[in-house]
C-alpha cells in the first residue's frame, strides 16, 4: 500500500488486512506442523542443544515462540507470560552450559519454518514492496526481542548461579570447619575437597583467590578461606592473611583455631600483602595457650630425644633439664645431678650429638624448656 508506515508497536495486520489475515491463518493452522518441523530441524542442526534441554521444556518453548510471533504479528503486542517464558528458557539453557549464540541459532531454525509459510502467502497474494517491508520489520523486531529476552535470561541466570555457588561454598566451608560430612551438599560449590588443606584467616576486607583450589566464606564475621595445601596461591595471596597448619580435610578446625589465635596476637595488619604462617609462631602460640601449638612444639622440639633408645631418654632429659637451668656450667650441673664432672661431660657430649647447636641458642633453649614443661604437664592427662 503506497504511503503506508510502520510504527514501533503497530500490528502488521493493520497495514495489509487481507494479506496479513491470510498469513495469520496459515501460521495458526500450521502451528502443530511448524512445531514438529522445528524440533526435527533442531535435532538435525544443533543436536547438542536439543539433547541437553529436556524434551518437554524444548517442545513447550518451540510452541510458545511460534505463538509469540503470531501474537506480535496480529496485535503488535505480546503476552507478558510468553515473554517471561523466553527469559526462563534462556536461564535453563544457560544452566546446562548452552551459550547465548546457540540459543539464538536455535531460534533461527524456528524462524525459518515460519518464514517459509509467510513467503508462500506473500507470493500467492502478489504483495507489493511496502507489504514485504512491513513483514521484514515484523520479523526483525521479533528476533530483536528474542535476543533481548535471551540476554536478559542469561544475565539473570549468571547472577543466580553466582549466588547459588556462594551459598554452596559457604555451606561447604561450614561443614568442613564443623567436621560434618560434605557428601550431601549442593554440587554448585564446584570444589573438589582435597586430602590436605590449610585454613586461611583474612586480615583485610576481601580475599581474591582462584576458585579451583580455594573456597572463601565467613565465620562469625571473620573472612575465612580453605585452600588446597598445595595451592600456589598461598605463596602470594595478594592480601594480608594468616595461614594455619596443614591438616587432613576432615580436621579443618585444627587449622582454624591456631590461625584465629595468631590473628588475635598479631592484632591489626599493617604490612600490605603480608603472609603470616602459624608454623613460624609456635612459641608465641604455645605461650598463649594454643593446644595445637603446644602439642606441635613438644613433638618437634623433643623428637630427637624420643628417637633415642628408651633406656637413654630419661638420662638425656635429666641432663637437658639441668643444662637449661644452668647453661654452659658443667660443674653446677654435676652438683645438681650429684655426678662426677667427667660423667657430666660424657652426658653433654651425648646431648649435643642428639640436639646439636640448639642447646647453645637462647631461643631454642627457651623452646626446649617450654617443651619439657608442657610434656610433664600433659603426661598425666594423655589421650586414652
Amino acid at each position: 500500500m503506497p504511503g503506508a508506515t510502520v510504527g514501533s508497536s503497530e500490528p502488521a495486520v493493520s497495514i495489509h488486512p487481507g494479506v496479513m489475515r491470510s498469513v495469520l491463518a496459515r501460521l495458526e493452522g500450521d502451528l502443530d506442523a511448524m512445531c514438529l518441523e522445528t524440533l526435527a530441524e533442531m535435532h538435525r542442526q544443533w543436536p547438542e542443544f536439543a539433547e541437553r534441554i529436556p524434551a518437554d521444556v524444548l517442545a513447550t518453548m518451540v510452541r510458545a515462540t511460534h505463538q509469540r510471533a503470531t501474537a506480535l504479528l496480529a496485535t503488535g503486542q505480546e503476552s507478558p507470560g510468553l515473554r517471561a517464558q523466553a527469559i526462563d528458557f534462556a536461564r535453563q539453557a544457560n544452566r546446562v552450559g548452552i551459550t547465548t549464540d546457540t540459543v539464538l541459532a536455535a531460534y533461527r531454525v524456528g524462524a525459518s519454518r515460519a518464514n517459509a509459510r509467510v513467503r508462500a502467502v506473500l507470493v500467492e497474494s502478489a504483495v507489493d514492496v511496502a507489504g514485504v517491508l512491513a513483514m521484514w520489520e515484523w520479523s526483525a523486531r521479533f528476533f530483536d526481542d528474542l535476543a533481548a529476552r535471551t540476554s536478559e535470561g542469561v544475565q539473570r541466570e549468571s547472577v543466580a548461579q553466582h549466588a547459588r555457588r556462594a551459598r554452596a561454598r559457604q555451606a561447604l566451608l561450614d561443614a568442613l570447619l564443623d567436621g560434618r560430612s560434605t557428601e550431601d551438599l549442593p554440587a554448585e560449590a564446584l570444589w573438589q575437597v582435597p586430602q590436605e588443606i590449610v585454613v586461611v584467616v583474612g586480615r583485610g576486607t576481601q580475599l581474591d583467590a582462584p576458585e579451583r583450589d580455594v573456597i572463601v566464606g565467613r565465620r562469625s564475621g571473620t573472612l575465612i578461606a580453605i585452600a588446597d595445601a598445595e595451592s600456589p596461591w598461598l605463596q602470594t595471596p595478594g592480601s594480608e592473611v594468616i595461614v594455619g597448619p596443614r591438616v587432613p580435610a576432615g580436621a579443618a578446625s585444627t587449622s582454624l583455631e591456631p590461625a584465629l589465635r595468631l590473628a588475635q596476637l598479631l592484632g591489626r595488619a599493617d604490612t600490605q600483602g603480608s603472609v603470616e604462617w602459624v608454623e613460624q609462631h609456635l612459641l608465641d602460640l604455645a605461650v598463649a595457650g594454643d593446644r595445637w601449638a603446644a602439642v606441635t612444639l613438644v613433638a618437634r622440639s623433643l623428637a630427637p630425644l624420643r628417637a633415642e633408645p628408651i633406656r637413654s631418654q630419661a638420662m638425656l632429659r635429666e641432663t637437658l633439664s639441668a643444662w637449661l637451668a644452668t647453661p654452659a656450667r658443667p660443674h653446677a650441673i654435676a652438683h645438681a645431678l650429684s655426678l662426677h664432672p667427667q660423667s657430666v661431660q660424657y652426658r653433654l657430649r651425648r646431648l649435643r650429638a642428639v640436639l646439636g647447636d640448639k642447646i647453645d641458642d637462647p631461643e631454642e633453649r627457651f623452646a626446649l624448656t617450654l617443651a619439657l614443661r608442657l610434656e610433664r604437664h600433659s603426661a598425666p592427662h594423655s589421650d586414652g
